[in-house]
């Protein structure tokens, strides 16, 4: 069992409070008008589905985790869920790509990544909001953060994941950053 189908049954009562804000921007840099599609890759147990959901034509949520996926919300006619990886996903389907959480905790990162490219169609937007080694004063958090984040298996927190974006606006900064790229 992954790290993430063990703490399922916790994970909104830690991650909704801790990365409220995060997933805030994340949602509001995407710029979603009525008449898109836009896809979450890792959506885990939904926190981002109701806000993508009244903001969007069509909500395709992918996660490798059934326990997380048996925690999102079903209440919402627009949203289809996935079980398994994006792969899955057709290309030049969606207007817009989230990639909240999910660089820092997946093996292939590249790949997902990758995809995200693939499934958002010319002129579309990725949004991804994640993790970074903070900076500046709180720089010493990351002792402590980093390590624990690793043992854990929670992620990495030490890969360059802007670096693979071509195009990308900082929309948010610290530990917790928001990017966006132009497709």
């Amino acid at each position: 069992m992954n790290w993430y189908a063990r703490i399922a049954p916790v994970y909104d009562l830690i991650c909704r409070p801790l990365y409220a804000k995060l997933r805030t921007a994340a949602v509001d840099a995407l710029q979603l008008n009525a008449n898109e599609c836009v896809v979450e890759i890792g959506c885990g147990t939904g926190l981002n589905i109701a806000a993508l959901s009244k903001k969007s034509r069509q909500v395709i949520a992918v996660d490798c985790t059934a326990e997380m996926l048996d925690r999102a919300p079903q209440c919402f006619d627009n949203v289809e869920y996935l079980l398994g990886d994006s792969r899955a996903i057709a290309s030049d389907s969606a207007d817009a790509a989230l990639l909240c959480l999910v660089l820092n905790v997946t093996d292939d990162w590249r790949g997902v990544l990758a995809d995200a490219k693939r499934i958002v169609k010319t002129g579309g937007r990725i949004v991804i909001a994640d993790v970074r080694p903070a900076s500046g004063r709180l720089k010493f958090i990351n002792w402590l953060a980093i390590p624990i984040a690793d043992w854990s298996g929670a992620g990495n927190h030490r890969r360059d994941i802007w670096e693979e974006c071509d195009g990308v606006t900082v929309l948010d900064r610290g530990f917790f950053c928001v990017r966006r790229c132009e497709v």
